[in-house]
């Protein structure tokens, strides 16, 4: 269960209530992405795989092994891609995490 606070808000001028996860939901999240982080990186090796995959074809022709090497190196660019957008949601938690810990006096 995730906590919510409500800050600073007046109807009568229009003012909506702003909403604030606690600073510990918004910790934990930085945690379990930043740890995601690190699983993808450790797999995006690109110069082990594709040495390995040079290794594993080596005695075969051109032919055979080109093709997937590109698939290779077609994985590395979409698991760059999961990188990306796991660094640009921790970006958003930690300006979340700024907001809130401002708000909330922390």
């Amino acid at each position: 269960m995730q906590s919510v606070f409500a800050r600073s808000y007046s109807t009568y001028e229009g003012e909506c209530p702003s909403l604030y996860r606690s600073t510990e939901d918004i910790g934990r999240d930085i945690k379990e992405i930043k740890k995601r982080i690190g699983e993808v990186y450790s797999m995006l090796n690109v110069r082990n795989v594709l040495g390995e995959a040079m290794s594993a074809y080596a005695g075969e022709e051109p032919e055979c092994w080109i093709p997937a090497l590109k698939n290779l190196v077609e994985e590395a660019e979409d698991t760059l891609g999961v990188l990306i957008c796991l660094r640009d949601n921790l970006d958003i938690l930690k300006a979340e995490l700024e907001d809130a810990a401002w708000i909330l006096g922390r």
